[in-house]
């Protein structure tokens, strides 16, 4: 399955209203894979506080056990499928919402957790039901420990080098591995499968202002 189709289907976002789930934000192009691609993995987890949110392994069950709030919402069916969190972080220097999600088709039945999103937000912005307020103690988020929403771009360039491409103010890091094992069974042919992972951030004015980010592995 090729990731753009994957992207572009799980980050619609039409206008709703407060009462309705709030989905991802929409990337402004629509081939999500670049030409080139890093040499590296450039992520692994989505830390919130003490809480390590591992790409697909954590599941959006978990994520809604340990934080204690919050509506799994959906749209979409099937390549096209999404179930995601939403939260709303009211900080006095640093609002913001993310956006917890699953792919349907590549997260599993057990909605293992495939991508996130995260944008900055006025302070004291609406939350509800489905968008809580997030936390206190998982207020402050990290991807790997490294980055976050006003990270300026030096500093991610420093933590993972230079991005497989940029488009104005996009920075665009793709990773994609292939693996093969000999299979348990005998006879059988050697078991394949690719991981991909991305990360995208948008900037202004030398800072971080969305972050978008995403493990899959497919065979």
């Amino acid at each position: 399955m090729r990731i753009s189709r994957l992207l572009i289907a799980v980050l619609l976002a039409p206008s709703v209203v407060l009462a309705e789930p709030l989905p991802p934000p929409v990337f402004p192009f629509e081939s999500a894979v670049p030409a080139k691609k890093v040499a590296y993995d450039p992520i692994r987890y989505l830390q919130l506080g003490q809480f390590r949110v591992a790409f697909e392994k954590t599941t959006l069950d978990e994520v809604l056990r340990r934080l204690g709030t919050g509506k799994i919402a959906h749209i979409g069916d099937a390549s096209e499928s999404n179930y995601w969190l939403c939260y709303t972080s009211n900080q006095a220097q640093s609002s913001y919402r993310l956006w917890i999600s699953s792919s349907g088709e590549m997260g599993g039945p057990q909605h293992s957790v495939t991508h996130f999103a995260a944008e900055p937000i006025m302070a004291n912005a609406w939350k509800s039901d489905e968008c809580p307020e997030l936390p206190k103690q998982f207020q402050r988020a990290s991807l790997d420990g490294k980055i976050w929403l006003n990270t300026s771009v030096r500093e991610v360039e420093r933590a993972l080098g230079k991005p497989a491409s940029i488009e104005s103010d996009w920075r665009r890091f793709y990773f994609e591995k292939s693996f093969m094992r000999k299979s348990s069974t005998v006879g059988a042919p050697k078991e394949e499968w690719t991981v991909s992972s991305w990360l995208y951030t948008k900037g202004a004015n030398g800072r971080i202002t969305l972050l978008a980010a995403g493990v899959i592995t497919s065979n």
